[in-house]
């Protein structure tokens, strides 16, 4: 009988991922419908739930919990694991230019406090649980994100449009990859404890990094430019979303990596995807 993954939230960039990786892997893939299917029922076959709920910035504190919540509940139907996407937000502006499980959570932020609230939910909740961190995302398609609504927006001028300090290292993830972590994660799930955190590493870059890699897959010169923020900061009185935009605007200056010994430990044969093939098929 095949192994059964449940995905919550499988039209966002990773739920999408994880459930066209699963199926990949010869699972059977449930998509749970909001306001179309029962949850509860799909759990009754679930093995693995993969949370890829992921509410507006604005929204966090009014939804999250309840959606962490529900999950939890779901996963006790049937005894399933979470799988569940950890970031970088909870790390605040910690000194530590190498981040992991043993770095102190020292958000103090919204959203950062949210996904610190998050965690410690699963944590709590008796419930298996693995969260796999990684960086901001490159997608292969646009979504959304802050690769391909901001920084090659202009590539077709030859320009990255860097939000932060240029000089600074910024912890990138192809989701591909954290979707085979993810999936890896959960065929092994019998062998892990109660409660797992790994990241995914993927590339560690600063803007100029990040350029010379898109002028090799272009084969153009590519230049910087750094954005300014100063739109985003007039119009936030009234625009909650800008808000948390700004809250969140030092991750692209405090340089920081993730330490993947963890996920290397688990599955050692992980590779993360060449960056110029993951660049290639983002751009």
């Amino acid at each position: 009988m095949k192994n059964t993954c449940l995905v919550l939230g499988a039209t966002g960039r990773f739920g999408r991922h994880c459930a066209d990786t699963f199926e990949s892997h010869g699972w059977r893939v449930a998509k749970f419908r909001r306001g179309i299917d029962d949850l509860h029922a799909l759990a009754h076959e679930a093995d693995v739930i993969v949370f890829g709920w992921n509410p507006k910035y604005p929204d966090w504190d009014r939804d999250c919990r309840t959606l962490i919540t529900q999950a939890i509940e779901a996963a006790r139907v049937n005894n399933a694991m979470i799988l569940f996407p950890g970031n970088v937000y909870v790390y605040g502006t910690n000194q530590d230019q190498v981040w992991g499980a043993s770095t102190p959570r020292s958000a103090v932020n919204a959203l950062g406090q949210v996904r610190i609230e998050m965690e410690q939910m699963l944590r709590q909740s008796g419930v298996k649980t693995a969260i796999i961190r990684s960086g901001d995302y490159i997608d292969i398609e646009k979504s959304g994100n802050w690769f391909d609504s901001i920084l090659v927006k202009k590539l077709h001028k030859g320009v990255l449009t860097y939000p932060g300090n240029v000089d600074a290292r910024h912890a990138w993830a192809y989701l591909p990859d954290v979707a085979r972590a993810v999936v890896g994660l959960a065929e092994m799930r019998h062998q892990l404890g109660q409660f797992t955190e790994v990241s995914v590493r993927g590339y560690c870059l600063t803007a100029h990094d990040l350029a010379e890699v898109i002028s090799r897959v272009t084969g153009q010169a590519i230049t910087v430019k750094k954005m300014s923020w100063l739109p985003i900061r007039l119009v936030s009185p009234f625009w909650k979303m800008g808000r948390c935009l700004l809250s969140m605007s030092y991750l692209w200056d405090h340089p920081h990596d993730l330490d993947d010994t963890d996920l290397r430990s688990y599955l050692p044969e992980f590779r993360e995807t060449p960056i110029e093939m993951a660049i290639s098929q983002a751009i």
